[in-house]
């Protein structure tokens, strides 16, 4: 989809630092950037302050397109 359309992909997580691998993996398969989010104050987030805290970050990130 990417080189269909000329566009730029970042990936954004939320999660320990262990959460690292799987953002090297999205780099390493395509992926343009990769943001993680981690914080001791989310280990006990629920869904609605993880989409939360995802959005804003999306938010923060800029013109945004498609977010899966």
């Amino acid at each position: 989809m990417k080189e269909e359309v000329c566009g730029k992909v970042t990936v954004v997580s939320m999660g320990p630092e262990r959460a690292e691998k799987t953002l090297r993996d999205a780099l390493a398969r395509g992926a343009d950037d990769a943001v993680l989010l981690t914080d001791k104050g989310f280990s006990s987030s629920n869904t609605w302050a993880t989409s939360y805290t995802l959005a804003m970050a999306i938010k923060k990130i800029g013109d945004c397109d498609l977010f899966f």
